[in-house]
């Protein structure tokens, strides 16, 4: 992760209560993905996130828990990032049957 990549996730994923889903830790994880969309050249991959959430609380929390927190939050920060960065692929733009874009 990139030094502001890494920041806004430390943000994130040091509260206490990152998991709990308080608007608030929602608030700092979206922060993270945002930070994410808008500076990575070379974005963390769905599995990288999903790591570095088991690395930073698996002994704390147990394992089985921080595992499916982080499946949880590590595909949502798939999903979110994919949307973000859709309005620039010409793939996920809606098109006719001829292929012309539909506006």
């Amino acid at each position: 992760m990139s030094p502001k990549v890494k920041e806004a996730f430390e943000h994130w994923i040091k509260m206490p209560s990152w998991h709990t889903g308080h608007a608030a830790d929602e608030g700092r994880f979206f922060a993270f993905v945002w930070t994410v969309c808008r500076v990575s050249r070379k974005p963390p991959t769905e599995r990288e996130v999903r790591e570095e959430i088991m690395r930073a609380w698996s002994e704390r929390l147990g394992a089985e828990f921080v595992g499916e927190k982080a499946l949880y939050f590590s595909g949502l920060y798939q999903t979110l990032y994919d949307f973000a960065k859709a309005r620039n692929e010409a793939r996920f733009f809606l098109t006719d049957e001829d292929g012309a874009p539909l506006i």
